[in-house]
């Protein structure tokens, strides 16, 4: 009977012992859920601090990029300042890239504006700038009068004036007015300014003809530099031109798409 009594108190023993361990488990579970939530939320808001702090507008990465970009303008300015100095000392003509440059011009050499494709880039010692244009030879007539040791050489009016329709022809889709069927009517021609009207080479007296309030030259002066640019841009295959728009002068800056007739001609009046 004693003996009985024992098994079955050793059996409550061990039913109880079985519930506390079953109680502590699950207790144990319960924290351990309760941490990894805890840490779960502890994560999150790292990450959204760290996100906040990489991708603001005053972030990581925001920095990164403006030093970058500040890296990059002073040493491209750096580059600028040495083709100055170059410039200077280029009291001939030289050759870049199978381009001429000018003396006193030099080329950048900068990335994005070294090479013909990207837009060939020169400056002089004062910081001007220009940009070469190509003309292939292909698009250029190949009949011209005169020739020599560099090839056919535009020297009469006759070839000239070749060259300033292939030109024409070559810029034309240059001259449409967006996706219409419209072009721009521009037309290369001197002119001159009288207090009465405006006369061109066909309507001009001789003496008129000598006026330079127009260009700014005279019509014999016009011919030759047009004629010298065209045999310029035959020879070489292209033309430099400023990088940016100037001005007039007295006026620096001024659009000249919007200049009115009194802005060169100022006995015209005022704008209306």
């Amino acid at each position: 009977m004693r003996e009985k009594r024992k098994t079955l108190d050793k059996k409550e023993e061990n039913l109880k012992f079985k519930k506390l361990a079953k109680k502590q488990k699950l207790k144990e579970r319960g924290i351990t859920l309760i941490a990894l939530v805890v840490t779960i939320v502890i994560l999150l808001i790292l990450s959204g601090v760290t996100l906040n702090i990489a991708l603001s507008d005053n972030g990581l990465f925001e920095k990164t990029k403006k030093a970058a970009e500040e890296y990059k303008t002073a040493t491209d300015e750096e580059q600028r300042q040495i083709a100055m100095a170059e410039a200077a000392l280029n009291t001939e003509n030289t050759e870049y890239e199978g381009v001429t440059i000018p003396a006193g011009m030099a080329p950048t050499k900068i990335e994005g504006e070294s090479t013909i494709k990207e837009g060939l880039v020169a400056i002089d010692i004062n910081g001007n700038e220009w940009v070469w244009i190509e003309v292939p030879k292909s698009a250029m007539p190949t009949d011209l009068s005169f020739i020599n040791e560099k090839g056919y050489s535009p020297d009469d009016e006759n070839s000239c004036e070749q060259i300033k329709e292939a030109l024409s022809k070559y810029a034309n889709s240059y001259t449409k007015v967006g996706n219409t069927k419209r072009t721009l009517k521009w037309r290369d021609e001197w002119y001159a300014g009288t207090k009465k009207e405006i006369v061109t080479s066909a309507t001009a007296s001789e003496e008129e003809k000598k006026l330079k309030s127009g260009c700014g030259l005279t019509l014999d002066e016009y011919t030759e530099t047009y004629q010298k640019m065209l045999k310029s841009i035959y020879l070489n295959g292209g033309f430099w031109i400023g990088r940016y728009e100037a001005g007039i002068e007295k006026s620096i800056g001024i659009d000249r798409t919007n200049l009115y007739l009194s802005d060169l001609l100022p006995e015209y009046g005022e704008r209306k």
